[in-house]
């Protein structure tokens, strides 16, 4: 009796097994999502973010707030930074714009590497060495750059340009985006560039006579940095 039992058993496994797979072939495969190139865009940026602050030795807003301080040589008004997201905004969508204009492909790291080397001619790839004016001495900023390197602040930048080009459907209102590659280049750009502008913005405030780096100072840097991006905060 009990070997009946357990034949039964296994018919009604086996039976169960068939309507289980059979119910599986007749179920439609989800469809795959609708992706883009914007989309991919904002997704590798918070892939990259969400990465390094699993493996780098990422600060704290504190900690990178104190490292901005250090790097700019003077304290920083909490209004300045607000001020410096702001302008660093309109300073991505500018480099966009030209990047962008005339390209129906995703925006190489070549073609931006151009487009930076047209802004900042006295600069180029690592990116360590940078003169916003023709009576600066050039500013050498290797012994920072690892140390800035290890935040997550230049992702974040490219990221907030990004989260501001979200439309009312949550899609990115990015007709042309950038490669992997060039986003890559971008941020590495990046690391340099602020150490370079939050320097440049403790000049314009020892300039303007102040012991601080207020919004307008933060704001005069960007305009002198590239006065062909149209800096419409600080005012």
């Amino acid at each position: 009796m009990n070997r009946i039992f357990q034949i039964a058993a296994i018919v009604a496994s086996v039976i169960v097994a068939m309507l289980l797979m059979r119910g599986s072939e007749a179920a439609p495969e989800p469809e795959p999502k609708e992706t883009t190139a914007s989309v991919d865009m904002l997704q590798f940026v918070d892939d990259k973010v969400a990465s390094q602050e699993c493996v780098k030795d990422v600060r704290c807003w504190s900690s990178v707030s104190k490292l901005q301080m250090f790097a700019a040589g003077a304290p920083i008004e909490h209004d300045a930074l607000a001020v410096r997201i702001e302008c660093y905004k309109q300073f991505l969508q500018s480099v966009w714009e030209q990047a962008a204009e005339g390209q129906t492909e995703p925006i190489s790291s070549d073609r931006l590497i151009a487009i930076l080397g047209q802004k900042f001619p006295e600069s180029k790839p690592p990116w360590s060495e940078f003169s916003f004016s023709i009576d600066q001495q050039q500013m050498v900023l290797n012994e920072l750059i690892q140390d800035y390197s290890d935040t997550i602040e230049s992702w974040r930048i490219i990221q907030s340009w990004l989260l501001g080009k979200l439309g009312s459907d949550g899609k990115l209102d990015v007709s042309v985006p950038y490669s992997d590659a060039a986003l890559e280049a971008f941020q590495k750009f990046l690391v340099g560039f602020d150490i370079a502008l939050l320097r440049h913005a403790r000049d314009v405030a020892v300039r303007q006579k102040k012991s601080v780096v207020d919004s307008e100072a933060m704001r005069t840097a960007f305009v002198e940095a590239d006065p062909t991006a149209e800096f419409q905060v600080g005012k």
